[in-house]
């Protein structure tokens, strides 16, 4: 296992390198993003420490991909023909050729935005004063709404948000005493994380990461460990007598377990994924609600949450429509090469969670 896991890492390194993946990326750029990284951007559900986890592909749509895909996805019109439109234009993402086209209507809006992929919203800020806003706010989501459904992207709404209005501080409640208890905190912990990777690399363990959390309540470390590392006991009596003489207190340790060879495919496969959730979610006719992943199954899965209604007569020809639409995406020319041959399954499900294809 260990062999194949280094063999898993040397091709990834050779075929799928930082270049390669932000070409990827750029070409992918069609619809799901992202994006991350926000409360906007994903449901992607995803337990980076521990890959042992059902990941959900919703994202932020902040930053992310495109260029020409016209042959990629020449048999998916509507996302052929939004891409052939971002193309043009050199922009990455939905939210990106939104702005695009109302600024090119002279509207004062910033560059960028986010997309709350559970309410299919998208979120546009105003650079203009607050009397701006007041006066052109209705105008702005009437034409953004008019720019998505030209695009067949009429699933998501618009609402347009004033960074001119002041917010009320916050007052968290932390003193300066409890602020300066809580950076010693972090301090501590921070130190014997890095104290005890140290001591593991020399034992030549393999262990990805120690988290280490000391506050009033606990003294607890979390252990990566790839799967093909088998001296779990061994390496948690070792952490835990490098955490016990640092210091003081009984600590608790978990240990979560990944496999790199799947954690490599969910790294290939995010771009792919990203798009079709962009994609996917703005189509208002598919009815899809959420797009996730897990590849920690064999084979990988592709699930997507609908908003059809398993009596409806016609909810197999749409959950099939949904399907095809993803199969046709993901063997095109170049998506092919992203995929690696990677088996998959696509489960489309009703609203109530049931298979419906």
């Amino acid at each position: 296992m260990k062999r194949e896991v280094q063999k898993g890492k040397i091709e990834f390194d050779e075929q799928f390198s930082l270049e390669r993946e932000n070409r990827i990326r750029e070409r992918v750029k069609e619809r799901i993003r992202e994006r991350d990284n926000t409360p906007y951007i994903n449901y992607k559900v995803i337990y980076i420490s521990c890959a042992a986890v059902l990941l959900f592909g919703l994202v932020v749509s902040l930053s992310f991909v495109s260029p020409s895909m016209a042959s990629v996805v020449s048999k998916i019109p509507f996302l052929n023909e939004l891409m052939e439109k971002e193309d043009s234009i050199g922009v990455d993402s939905i939210g990106d050729l939104l702005i695009h086209e109302l600024k090119e209507e002279n509207f004062k809006v910033s560059q960028g935005t986010n997309i709350n992929f559970r309410e299919k919203t998208i979120y546009v800020g105003i650079e203009g004063t607050n009397e701006y806003y007041q006066k052109n706010q209705k105008d702005i989501i009437e034409k953004s709404n008019s720019i998505l459904d030209a695009h067949g992207l009429g699933a998501y709404t618009v609402e347009v948000t004033n960074p001119q209005v002041e917010q009320e501080p916050y007052d968290d409640g932390i003193t300066e005493e409890m602020q300066k208890k809580y950076d010693d905190y972090e301090k501590r912990s921070l130190g014997l994380s890095e104290k005890i990777m140290s001591e593991l690399n020399e034992q030549n363990y393999q262990v990805q990461s120690a988290d280490v959390r000391i506050n009033d309540k606990e003294r607890f470390i979390s252990l990566e460990i790839p799967v093909s590392e088998t001296r779990i006991e061994e390496i948690k009596n070792f952490v835990r007598k490098v955490a016990e003489e640092k210091e003081s207190g009984e600590f608790k340790i978990k240990v979560y377990t990944f496999d790199p060879i799947r954690e490599e495919a969910q790294v290939r496969w995010s771009p792919v994924i990203d798009t079709l959730t962009e994609g996917l979610i703005g189509k208002r006719e598919l009815k899809v609600e959420l797009v996730g992943f897990t590849f920690y199954s064999d084979p990988y899965t592709l699930s997507v949450d609908t908003s059809i209604d398993k009596s409806n007569p016609n909810a197999s020809m749409l959950a099939n429509e949904i399907e095809d639409e993803m199969n046709t995406f993901i063997n095109s020319k170049e998506i092919k090469k992203v995929v690696n041959g990677d088996e998959y399954q696509i489960v489309v499900k009703s609203k109530d969670g049931k298979k419906i294809n």
